[in-house]
C-alpha cells in the first residue's frame, strides 16, 4: 500500500462527509466521520461527534460501537464493555452487531474477564467473513476459547 497522500485523503474524506453532513443531516455521515477521526486518532473531536449522535437518537448503535473502540484505546474497559454492550442491545440484527461482541471481548481480555462468549458470538454471526476467519481473529478465539 502506498501511503504518500494518506492523511490528505483523510483530510479529503472528513471535508466531504462534514459538507455533505451540513447540507442533509443524516447522521450515518456524522458517524462515518467520526470513524475517520478515530482512524487518524483524533479522540477528542470524534467523542464530540459520538455524544452529539447519542444526544440526538440515543438508541443509534453505531456511535456506541465507535466510543467502545475509543475508549479501549484509552484503557476504559469497563467503559468500553458498556458502550459494546449498549451497541448490542440496540442492534440485535443489525448488520455489524459482530463488531461490538468483538469489541466487548478485547476490553475483557484486558480486565481479566473470559471473552469466550462473545468471540464465538462473532464466530456464529460471519461465519463466512474472511476477517473472521482470518488468523488475527482464530489466534484469539483459540486462545480464549478452550
Amino acid at each position: 500500500y502506498d501511503y504518500e497522500g494518506f492523511e490528505d485523503r483523510f483530510i479529503d474524506r472528513i471535508v466531504y462527509l462534514s459538507i455533505t453532513y451540513e447540507k442533509t443531516g443524516r447522521k450515518d455521515l456524522l458517524n462515518q466521520i467520526s470513524e475517520v477521526k478515530i482512524a487518524t486518532e483524533e479522540y477528542s473531536s470524534a467523542l464530540e461527534d459520538i455524544e452529539n449522535l447519542i444526544d440526538d437518537d440515543p438508541n443509534y448503535y453505531s456511535p456506541y460501537m465507535n466510543r467502545a473502540k475509543i475508549r479501549i484505546d484509552q484503557a476504559d474497559y469497563s467503559g468500553a464493555i458498556s458502550d459494546a454492550t449498549k451497541a448490542i442491545s440496540l442492534a440485535q440484527d443489525g448488520s455489524f452487531i459482530y463488531y461490538a461482541y468483538y469489541l466487548r471481548g478485547l476490553a475483557k481480555i484486558n480486565i481479566k474477564e473470559d471473552p469466550c462468549n462473545d468471540f464465538s458470538r462473532v464466530g456464529k454471526i460471519m461465519e463466512n467473513d474472511y476477517y473472521v476467519n482470518s488468523n488475527q481473529f482464530q489466534k484469539l478465539r483459540k486462545k480464549y476459547c478452550k
